[in-house]
């Protein structure tokens, strides 16, 4: 039988993969759940463990299916995603770049959302599936949060970056309800912006240029007064 992955959040399994030839048995290992359904009809779930499925296991108890069992492997723990978001920018206008890091795992009770959403059309569902389902809509949450601000307040405001976190966790909720999914953690950070570092540089160099000047006619004037 076929196992998670690192970058798997959910796999699907069909009757014929399992141990047994009649009387099925799948093993759930820890730190993951096993979904069962008929087509998209959840069916119950098991906990880590052997567990029989076939003529006097969990599906005998539920009689003879129409339609086609299987079962959905899922990470019961959470799968971190990093999700990179380019292209965005701020009130300036600058160009800069965000990014953002959270945990996911299926939701206890959207089991059916979850796999209507995100698994009747695969055989696994990845973390870069994630990445591609929410991408889009994290990138118009930033933008419309980070477009009222200016590059300075944004790479140096801290307060302004929990305030963002607060922001996606909010619409989050709201996708990942839709979904079937439950997230953790929420955090942005490592603010790229290549034209505001150029302009803080150039700055520093000047403050540095500046500051030698004035130490050299400092110096000057001490000669004099000697």
């Amino acid at each position: 039988m076929r196992t998670l992955k690192q970058n798997e959040v959910a796999i699907k399994i069909y009757g014929n993969e399992f141990n047994g030839l009649i009387n099925k048995e799948v093993k759930v290992e820890e730190g993951t759940v096993a979904l069962l359904f008929e087509d998209k009809k959840y069916e119950g779930s098991l906990p880590p463990g052997k567990h029989k499925l076939g003529a006097d296991g969990f599906w005998a108890t539920l009689g003879i299916g129409k339609g086609k069992r299987y079962v959905i492997v899922a990470k019961a723990l959470g799968s971190p995603v990093e999700i990179s978001i380019p292209r965005l920018f701020t009130s300036d206008p600058l160009s800069f770049q965000l990014d953002c890091r959270f945990s996911v795992k299926p939701k206890p009770g959207g089991e059916i959302p979850f796999v209507v959403n995100l698994m009747a059309d695969r055989d696994r569902l990845t973390i870069e599936d994630i990445k591609s389902e929410l991408s889009d809509e994290l990138r118009d949450v930033i933008q419309s949060w980070a477009g009222k601000k200016s590059v300075e307040e944004l790479s140096e405001n801290l307060a302004l970056k929990k305030q963002l976190s607060y922001e996606l966790e909010a619409q989050l909720e709201q996708t990942f309800q839709r979904y079937g999914l439950s997230f953790s953690g929420v955090e942005t950070g490592n603010f790229h912006c290549p034209e505001w570092r150029g302009i803080t540089e150039g700055r520093a160099e000047v403050f540095l240029q500046v500051s030698k000047e004035e130490a050299d006619l400092e110096g000057k004037k001490m000669l004099f007064d000697v």
